[in-house]
């Protein structure tokens, strides 16, 4: 059973995670909010929306076994501020920070320092773990492109019975498709292509390479159901400029949606709203979070 406990496509960014299988397997338990967004602090409906995830969060890190952290950005990784006392008696798996670029390195030692005394800590970027029936292997690729500044992150593959899944994280499908291939998932979590940074920060040949990918990711493998979402989301036009792509999985039987829709909620693009709702747009927050409840 696949739990999406808060992703960008709910309010704010993350992409925390609840897989159950024999154990309860929690990915990247966190969140955050983009310090800046047109010019703008986050708005205070999105202050709320982050401090009622975490506290939703931290339930899940409490009915968690194993624990995976891809990596050290804080809608990933709990920020140092917070409370790791909940991570107590915990097992982590940990990315190895101490291979990474300066800010992971500096971010990692905190983390570790945070959990030494608390939890049963792990790094592994490229590994297998088995418990019981539950099969799970850790792979590093990419954040983002190839040759990213930011460096790699950790992918996690989980097989149990007759059911496997392939969590990305914050990995555009670009450097890994062979290995999403050679895995065959039945159930995807992939970060979008942030369409926000098309011809700035990533060009209109990387964009469509990615498209071109999660085309033949689905066309080779026997996956039925992908979540896209995290950095795609922060675009409120992102399903025009993917809409090939959505089409193409339809023709193959594949459903692409964003966690929201998977769980039955509606998007919540808060950080895409920022500017709409600093001009008086009103969010009935408070009737999300009593869906939210109702579903997960």
């Amino acid at each position: 059973m696949i739990v999406p406990i808060c992703f960008d496509s709910f309010g704010v960014r993350s992409q925390a995670t609840l897989i159950r299988t024999n154990i309860n397997i929690l990915i990247d338990p966190s969140a955050a909010l983009a310090p800046r967004r047109y010019g703008l602090k986050p708005s205070e409906i999105e202050r709320k929306a982050l401090e009622f995830y975490l506290t939703k969060i931290f339930e899940f890190i409490k009915l968690a076994d194993l624990i995976f952290i891809t990596h050290y950005h804080w809608d990933h990784v709990l920020h140092y501020k917070r409370n790791y006392e909940i991570f107590k008696g915990k097992t982590i798996i940990l990315k190895d920070y101490k291979k990474m670029h300066k800010s992971a390195k500096k971010r990692g030692k905190i983390v570790e320092e945070k959990l030494k005394d608390l939890a049963k800590i792990e790094f592994v970027d490229n590994g297998i773990k088995e418990f019981d029936n539950c099969y799970i292997e850790i792979r590093e690729f990419w954040h983002g492109e190839e040759n990213s500044k930011l460096g790699k992150v950790n992918t996690i593959f989980i097989e149990y019975k007759n059911y496997s899944i392939l969590y990305f994280s914050d990995n555009f499908l670009l450097d890994s498709l062979n290995y999403a291939i050679e895995k065959s998932p039945k159930f995807a979590i992939l970060d979008g292509f942030p369409t926000i940074f098309l011809n700035k920060k990533y060009s209109l040949e990387t964009f469509l390479k990615f498209k071109e990918n999660v085309k033949k990711f689905i066309e080779k493998t026997n996956v039925k159901q992908i979540i896209l979402d995290h950095h795609i989301v922060r675009d409120l036009n992102y399903k025009e400029k993917i809409e090939d792509l959505i089409e193409f999985s339809n023709s193959l039987g594949t459903k692409i949606c964003t966690a929201a829709e998977f769980v039955g909620l509606k998007n919540l693009f808060l950080e895409a709203l920022r500017k709409y709702i600093y001009k008086g747009w009103e969010i009935e927050l408070e009737k999300y979070f009593e869906s939210y409840e109702k579903i997960l």
